[in-house]
């Protein structure tokens, strides 16, 4: 995508975005900024696929609203911003802190393979040697940073 396009596309989300809070407050609408069972938070990037399948990419979560008879109770900046969409159509986007993150020697690791904790003892040739064993592994076969409990 060429950057003229990205910054007119940013531009035209702005423009939603701006007249979805003039239509709310116009129209005395309520819009929740979370809403129970639904993993999403307001200033999200989402994809949004509309009913054909196709990817909207580049958009941004304005807010909720109890879902309707479909399941529709999301707010995106997009051109029809006061029809809200399910959350089952759209995708968190990543973001940088969603980027492959590297362990350090002494840090633990998740090993898929074995299904276990295992520490990091070495690093060398884009190979980790984890556990007692130091067995080499590659990056896509343990998971780090550790899931935490909620």
């Amino acid at each position: 995508m060429k950057a003229t396009e990205l910054n007119s596309r940013q531009e035209r989300n702005a423009e939603h975005a701006k007249e979805f809070k003039n239509w709310v407050k116009s129209k005395n609408v309520e819009v929740l900024t979370s809403l129970p069972g639904v993993d999403l938070k307001v200033g999200q990037k989402v994809t949004f696929i509309n009913g054909y399948g196709v990817k909207f990419e580049g958009h941004t979560i304005l807010g909720f609203h109890t879902p309707d008879k479909y399941g529709d109770c999301v707010y995106l900046d997009i051109d029809c911003y006061w029809f809200s969409v399910s959350p089952d159509r759209v995708i968190v986007e990543k973001t940088q802190e969603d980027e492959i993150k590297i362990p350090s020697v002494g840090q633990y690791v998740f090993d898929i393979y074995y299904n276990c904790k295992k520490q990091v003892k070495g690093i060398a040739n884009g190979l980790f040697y984890v556990g007692s064993d130091h067995e080499p592994v590659h990056r896509n076969e343990f998971i780090f940073p550790l899931p935490t409990n909620k």
